[in-house]
């Protein structure tokens, strides 16, 4: 598996705001303490996601073919994730974007179902 270097950030940043959201939406209060406790599980699933995953760099090379990719998708961020799926030979995109499932040349699922493929190849 891999992912694109640069989506890393997205995923810390948005598991971070999306747990402090619940937490104040359950009644809960982000004070500085549960700041660091969400921050500390933010880095801990960056840090699964890296240990499963390649990190694809954004280099040259993908950048040159992003823009290529801008026949198919107008959205840099979208071209240069098919790039990255492109120079890495990637069999599967994870993502919940419909619009680049939809434009995309590989095989797409959504996280809970590459979570269910990866639990079944290993269980079987």
């Amino acid at each position: 598996m891999s992912i694109p270097a640069d989506a890393v950030k997205d995923v810390f940043y948005i598991l971070g705001k999306h747990v402090k959201q619940l937490t104040r939406e359950n009644g809960g209060v982000v004070d500085e303490s549960t700041a660091r406790s969400i921050n500390d599980f933010a880095w801990q699933c960056v840090e699964h996601m890296t240990d499963l995953a390649v990190s694809i760099p954004m280099d040259d090379r993908t950048a040159w073919l992003t823009r290529h990719y801008r026949e198919i998708t107008s959205d840099y961020e979208d071209g240069s994730v098919l790039a990255a799926c492109e120079l890495c030979k990637a069999r599967y995109l994870v993502t919940h974007d419909k619009k680049l499932a939809a434009q995309a040349n590989i095989a797409t699922k959504t996280a809970v179902e590459m979570a269910d493929l990866i639990a079944h190849a290993h269980c079987g």
